[in-house]
């Protein structure tokens, strides 16, 4: 026997549902408990995020409450995260990457200065390691060339 697209069993005593129904009803159930106990609300949601602490756990908060009380302290914490990141890193590329995503966010000068220090940290090493190749080929040719490079760059050369 079919009834509203369930199938029921039949006791020679009783009919019950099968195990459709009743996942349906603690389905249900679980809902209806969520939606109680406030994990659903702008506050719940948000302290789930703080406790997980990451990115993504706010981003998820701010894309079901973008005009939640919380939304501000949301986005600064992405930001501070995102730079915490961009500073573990320290290169140019992740200071870019945190760039483009908070162009005027709280730390972006400092992002700014970090990113022309590591520029010029690059610079440096990539002087330093062609100086040493052409040391160590023996072109000393190059050596009056890379003494100056290396006096005014301030590098010690080995």
């Amino acid at each position: 026997m079919v009834l509203t697209g369930f199938r029921w069993s039949c006791d020679a005593d009783c009919r019950r549902p099968l195990v459709g129904i009743r996942r349906l009803g603690r389905v249900v159930c679980l809902c209806l408990v969520a939606a109680l106990s406030g994990c659903a609300t702008d506050t719940g949601t948000f302290e789930t995020a703080r406790g997980h602490d990451t990115v993504a756990s706010y981003q998820a908060y701010l894309k079901n409450f973008g005009q939640g009380k919380h939304r501000e302290e949301a986005s600064g914490r992405i930001d501070e995260l995102d730079f915490a990141k961009a500073r573990k890193t320290n290169s140019v590329s992740a200071y870019s990457t945190y760039l483009k995503k908070h162009p005027s966010g709280r730390f972006a000068s400092k992002a700014r200065q970090l990113a022309s220090k590591a520029r010029h940290r690059a610079h440096l090493l990539k002087g330093r390691l062609m100086l040493e190749r052409a040391i160590s080929a023996g072109r000393y040719s190059l050596l009056p060339v890379a003494r100056d490079y290396a006096d005014k760059h301030g590098l010690r050369v080995g």
